[in-house]
């Protein structure tokens, strides 16, 4: 546990220690907010929007629905528009809902298999609105595999489980954290020493978030 404190209050300092700089960066990516927003002036918007909005800017893509029922209906025609004919799933109960016609769905994938699937499909148990990044725990939901090796990569997040920052999201957690947290900021980026950036090369190439309002 000494560890584990030791570890968030370095990620906390060393976040804090670069906030000085952050202005030299934000021509990058635009933003709604200003490099210098505040957590507590993230907290005060729609969240939902603003996670929208800075998953689009790294390049993911974001489909909004109403309901269980929709997320798992938008996921079935994403597979028919990607023509995907074998997807691997993780291992929570509302993923094995989706079926689709010509499609087979792997429940229980193996890392072999998971080489040869079109899409994998997972949820994520928090989300960041500030940066656009899904948080995946490890004790919550197996098979995080499905995330990093197919070439695409399908989750579905609930509204309701967006935070405002890193900051808060590492509070949360501070008290139970868990063997594995993946960060999924966008598609998988690889640049070379001639900062030559490719997409996909280590993961996926692709990343659809299916939010539910």
């Amino acid at each position: 546990m000494i560890a584990r404190t030791l570890m968030l209050d370095n990620i906390r300092s060393s976040l804090a220690k670069s906030t000085p700089f952050e202005h030299l960066y934000s021509h990058l990516r635009p933003s709604p907010l200003s490099a210098t927003t505040s957590a507590t002036d993230v907290s005060k918007m729609d969240l939902a929007d603003r996670f929208s909005t800075e998953l689009a800017a790294v390049g993911g893509e974001i489909h909004r629905v109403a309901t269980e029922e929709q997320a798992v209906e938008t996921i079935r025609e994403l597979l028919g528009d990607l023509q995907a004919k074998r997807v691997a799933i993780s291992d929570l109960g509302l993923l094995r809902n989706i079926t689709s016609v010509g499609v087979e769905v792997i429940a229980d994938p193996s890392r072999e298999v998971l080489f040869v699937v079109d899409a994998g499909i997972s949820t994520a148990q928090l989300a960041i609105a500030e940066t656009g990044t899904l948080v995946l725990r490890s004790s919550k939901e197996r098979h995080r595999l499905v995330s990093l090796v197919p070439p695409i990569h399908i989750c579905l997040l609930k509204s309701g489980d967006i935070r405002p920052s890193m900051h808060s999201v590492l509070d949360e957690l501070s008290n139970d954290i868990d063997p594995t947290i993946t960060f999924i900021t966008g598609p998988s980026r690889t640049s070379d020493i001639e900062l030559t950036l490719a997409i996909g090369v280590h993961g996926p190439k692709r990343l659809i978030v299916v939010l539910i309002d």
